[in-house]
């Protein structure tokens, strides 16, 4: 049995998330609480099915998942877990919540997050867990303010990855793919605040995590490696929340490498009237960042576990429900980020607000093997779509200063500003910070995106006209990070003549130069955010964004050519 005990770490660990023992805590498997009529059940009888909920077409935003995360909350405020990873998960939650810094439950794990670190024994008996929440709680909390504690946290998460490239127990050789993916995610979040992380580090894990899948396309609990790339070998307690937490530290990997799914085509999905005559920027195929990763068995490893979890596909799996489905969103989250297909099936957002409707306590709270505290976190999580906020703050600090794949600037060239990291705007002529955006391996590059938006905003007419012919013609340029630096200033210079040019960028088969140009137009526009910004970045979606900006532009421009 698991002893409570926080000098104990494989004991700790195995209460904090009862993976070693799946089977010691049966649990019934929930159950919708259908009603039929003797008509709806004959035919029921006859079909051989039972009748589908309708889609509601959750977000985190809707009213009903708002209801039960504002209920959530105050359990976590009211019931306390005095474990270190417990209270950074709640602390984190809490934050990923909109509630505030302020929050008691912040300032509570904060403190204990500070006492721990300044004691060293206290520091090696936490488990992988607990520091790997510490690290992503202190960069949501804020990761300038916390500089120092955030290093401490990552030096040891480091120090404790095994040799063979994954986390797990101290007195175990094997690796543990529970541990594993919040090793990974800590790394993740750290890199985008802008803190190094070895690249070994990262060619390690993705290596163990391709050789510990199962033929089947799933991962076990205690990786069976077989030290060879040539074989896939039979895993062990394979299970949905194992997947998830495999899959999607894979798919973490992928988009640390700069991976990314197929190639997009502009025009897909476009009526005739509006795809693009003109020849679009190539789109260039992602750097391989990796030096010991085999990208072509990464890709081959992601398609086997998204046929996997299509195939097996279940939102109220028998074990930690909770915990599976904290890792679940993060894994969708990050397919997302790098697919160029939905998931099948589409609606595993509404089935998880349909259940944790059905399964919230009286309380407000979520009840399961990892204790209430924990379980209602990570239902929270799952409500909150919490990975895909950390994606769209890590991939662009406000509306299009992007930071993909490149950290912020070191030493003291960041500030706080807006409850955001920003780098500190670059001050000179403009043309010296056209220069730099016009390179975005510049390492001016985003404190001149910066400069040129404050310098925009103060520029009298004449000289924003020039800036604007100027930005313009970068907009239409061969770099990716230059397109999308320059539509952002556009659009931070509401010049209306540029409108065509930014509409034209929604069609750009980088994503980030699109979302920098939707961006752009609701700035413009005074346009609030619509449900439809929550979804992936499909050929559908940028087909709808085209018609959505020429009806705006028209409606105010009758006479406009856009046909170009």
């Amino acid at each position: 049995m698991c002893k409570p005990m926080a000098s104990n770490v494989a004991g700790l660990a195995c209460i904090f998330f009862r993976q070693a023992f799946p089977a010691a805590v049966p649990r019934a498997r929930p159950r919708f609480d259908y009603r039929f009529t003797p008509v709806v059940v004959a035919l029921i009888m006859a079909t051989g099915t039972a009748p589908q909920r309708a889609r509601a077409d959750f977000t985190p935003k809707s009213p009903k998942v708002q209801e039960l995360v504002a209920k959530g909350v105050k359990v976590l405020e009211t019931t306390k877990d005095p474990r270190l990873g417990a209270e950074a998960l709640a602390a984190l939650t809490i934050l990923k919540a909109d509630v505030g810094p302020s929050n008691s439950v912040v300032q509570n794990a904060l403190a204990s997050v500070r006492k721990i670190l300044g004691d060293k024994g206290a520091l090696q008996a936490q488990d992988v867990y607990t520091i790997g929440l510490c690290v992503i709680f202190l960069v949501e909390l804020d990761p300038v303010a916390y500089k120092a504690e955030i290093q401490g946290y990552l030096d040891h998460l480091l120090s404790l990855q095994k040799r063979m490239g994954a986390w797990g127990y101290p007195n175990r050789d094997t690796g543990d793919t529970s541990m594993t993916q919040y090793g990974v995610l800590a790394m993740w979040e750290a890199e985008h605040a802008g803190f190094k992380v070895p690249l070994e580090a990262w060619e390690k894990v993705a290596n163990w995590l391709l050789r510990t899948q199962d033929p089947t396309g799933a991962w076990g609990y205690q990786g069976n490696d077989p030290g060879t790339m040539n074989k896939l070998v039979q895993q062990n307690e394979i299970r949905h929340s194992m997947v998830s937490a495999g899959l999607g530290s894979l798919y973490i990997c992928a988009d640390r490498f700069q991976y990314r799914r197929g190639v997009y085509d502009p025009n897909a999905g476009l009526p005739a009237a509006l795809q693009r005559v003109r020849k679009p920027p190539t789109q260039q195929a992602p750097k391989a960042v990796a030096t010991r990763v085999d990208l072509a068995r990464l890709g081959q490893a992601l398609d086997a576990g998204d046929a996997w979890m299509r195939d097996n596909y279940k939102i109220d799996p028998l074990q930690y429900q909770h915990y599976f489905m904290y890792a679940f969103e993060r894994y969708q989250s990050f397919r997302e980020l790098s697919a160029t297909s939905p998931f099948q099936p589409s609606h595993w957002y509404d089935d998880g607000v349909y259940l944790l409707e059905k399964n919230q306590g009286a309380n407000g709270g979520w009840t399961g093997q990892t204790g209430e505290p924990t379980d209602t976190a990570f239902a929270m999580l799952f409500l909150l779509r919490s990975s895909k906020k950390s994606i769209e703050k890590a991939h662009h600090l406000g509306p299009g200063t992007l930071i993909t794949g490149r950290g912020l600037p070191e030493g003291n060239d960041v500030e706080l500003r807006m409850g955001q990291v920003r780098p500190k705007p670059l001050s000179g002529p403009a043309e010296q910070l056209l220069a730099a955006i016009d390179d975005p391996g510049h390492p001016d590059y985003l404190r001149a995106v910066e400069g040129l938006d404050e310098k925009v905003e103060k520029a009298p007419p004449a000289e924003l006209g020039k800036l604007a012919t100027k930005l313009r013609a970068l907009a239409d340029g061969d770099s990716p990070g230059a397109r999308a630096a320059a539509i952002h200033t556009l659009g931070i210079a509401r010049d209306i003549d540029s409108v065509p040019i930014i509409i034209a960028a929604l069609r750009d088969p980088d994503d980030d130069v699109f979302i920098a140009a939707e961006e752009a137009l609701k700035f413009m526009s005074r346009t609030i955010s619509d449900p439809s910004e929550n979804e992936s970045i499909t050929p559908a979606r940028r087909a709808s964004a085209v018609r959505k900006w020429r009806n705006w532009f028209l409606s105010i421009r009758p006479n406009a050519n856009l046909d170009d």
